[in-house]
């Protein structure tokens, strides 16, 4: 390889542009600023045909520097960018769910596929065609849905905006890429004759008794109801406190707060339920007396026979099975009960604000997105209840609010 220097029309030599005689190629060489005067200043050097196209490089990247819009080259890949900002920006500040969510995301998905090409050098097109493999099942058993990838985007996205701040990368690659459809999750629900057959079949139960009353009386979510103590119940009152939620985490089942400061609520509890529970906490004594020390106290509601808090996976497999034997009963999930409580408020006129504070929702925007097809129809029943001609109207907002429970302690 021979480099000469080159020179323009008067005979000056350029700067960082030098011409190979051999290859026939102009070679620009690049030196950005240094961010910190101990670290070693980096050089690049880039190869084009012609003279003109070496002196457009230059002129650009001189203009960048100016303007201070100069990225340094590194080495850095995706995905050991992304371990950095799940350890640095996730683990500290967001709930141990959403890390342990955002590290199932990121080790078995993101990084076998893409973490290996350089930060620097991921392009929107690498992202897109990312996305349409997890749809179309490659190298998968079976495809993601399209929900589940557009949250894989969302763990991009934000990884990739938090690498432009840190100026690794110019500009984010993962910006305006087109995303699936979101799909609106269709959860069936129970009408109120199928929840009384249900409430029936599950008294002989030890664990399901406690748990389905809980959620078909107060809509509580799965998590919440596990994660209730007998210390949060006040039988005096009659009201019950939602401050705890039971979950998975990385394999590890914790105790955290609720899903939002919303999610943090004191709800009416009512004679069927109260009598429930009161059933429970006495037959919960009588095998503290008989196991001894084989009995845990763990101070929680929902338990198992030997007094052990649960895993909220093994109980919605535990309900998943109770249905299946029990033929008379449709099929559904144990979170299409919560829904089953809503649609009963709704269908019966609750107002929305009632309805949002109840379910513990962030707002009633969350409430009227979930239940917008049971909305529909309560507003058409209301509105044609209404007769100005006899003053009355068949709903009364006031009496409905106090026989659904919506006694809601602030």
């Amino acid at each position: 390889m021979s480099r000469v220097v080159v020179e323009d029309k008067r005979g000056n030599k350029l700067k960082n542009i030098s011409y190979d005689t051999e290859r026939e190629k102009y070679y620009v060489t690049l030196s950005y600023p240094k961010k910190h005067k101990s670290e070693k200043r980096i050089k690049k050097v880039k190869t084009f045909k012609t003279l003109q196209e070496a002196k457009n490089c230059l002129t650009l990247f001189q203009a960048e520097k100016i303007n201070k819009d100069i990225i340094s080259p590194c080495d850095i890949t995706l995905g050991e960018w992304l371990m950095q900002y799940l350890k640095d920006d996730i683990e500290p500040y967001k709930a141990k769910t959403t890390y342990a969510g955002y590290c199932v995301i990121a080790k078995k998905h993101i990084i076998p596929r893409l973490g290996n090409i350089k930060i620097q050098e991921l392009t929107r097109l690498d992202i897109k065609r990312y996305y349409a493999d997890k749809l179309e099942s490659v190298n998968m058993k079976r495809p993601l849905s399209n929900n589940t990838v557009r949250k894989h985007h969302t763990f991009l996205y934000t990884a990739l905006k938090e690498a432009v701040r840190c100026e690794i990368i110019k500009k984010n690659p993962a910006e305006h890429v087109p995303l699936p459809e979101f799909i609106k999750p269709s959860i069936p629900y129970y009408l109120p004759e199928q929840v009384h057959i249900l409430l029936r079949a599950v008294e002989s139960e030890w664990v399901l008794y406690p748990l389905v009353y809980l959620v078909c009386y107060l809509g509580l979510r799965r998590e919440e109801a596990l994660g209730l103590k007998w210390k949060d119940i006040n039988f005096e009152e009659k009201t019950i406190y939602i401050c705890r939620a039971r979950v998975v985490a990385n394999r590890e089942i914790i105790d955290k707060q609720p899903k939002s400061e919303s999610s943090n609520r004191t709800l009416h509890m009512n004679q069927e339920l109260e009598e429930v529970l009161k059933s429970v906490r006495k037959k919960q004594r009588e095998s503290i007396e008989l196991l001894g020390d084989m009995y845990v106290d763990s101070g929680y509601v929902v338990v198992g026979q030997n007094g052990k808090p649960l895993n909220p996976g093994s109980v919605s497999a535990k309900f998943g099975k109770f249905i299946i034997i029990n033929k008379e009963l449709q099929h559904i999930h144990l979170h299409g009960l919560r829904h089953t409580f809503a649609s009963i408020l709704i269908n019966n006129g609750v107002p929305i604000y009632y309805v949002s504070k109840i379910m513990g929702h962030h707002s009633t925007k969350i409430t009227e997105n979930t239940y917008a097809h049971l909305f529909h129809t309560t507003h058409k029943d209301i509105l044609s209840s209404i007769n100005y001609m006899d003053g009355t109207t068949k709903s009364d907002e006031e009496t409905l609010v106090k026989n659904i429970m919506a006694n809601v302690k602030n």
